[in-house]
């Protein structure tokens, strides 16, 4: 939803879209990681109150907002600016929603 929501800004390119799929596996990736070896290395009850602590500070960042002066500025690489627009706007929440889903 939030790659849709960029896509009219960029161009709507199939570069965009790509970017924004690549991003979205690559923090569903992190976040399994995460998950996986939080619960080796901590031990469940430490990475309970560690991914509690983490999920609320994820809710500090929500509601998700893409602000229109961010693609004011002409770009040479519209990949790096799709990766860091999704970083900023949804990367750490939809990280924690990866993360607690494994």
């Amino acid at each position: 939803m939030v790659a849709k929501m960029i896509l009219p800004f960029l161009g709507g390119t199939p570069a965009v879209w790509n970017m924004s799929l690549f991003f979205f596996q690559a923090l569903l990736l992190a976040g399994y990681l995460y998950a996986h070896l939080g619960s080796l290395w901590l031990g469940p009850k430490r990475h309970a109150l560690i991914h509690l602590a983490i999920v609320v500070f994820a809710v500090v960042f929500l509601p998700v907002v893409i602000r229109h002066h961010w693609f004011t500025v002409p770009v040479d690489q519209p990949e790096r600016l799709v990766l860091s627009v999704l970083f900023v706007s949804v990367g750490f929440p939809f990280f924690v929603l990866a993360s607690g889903s494994s």
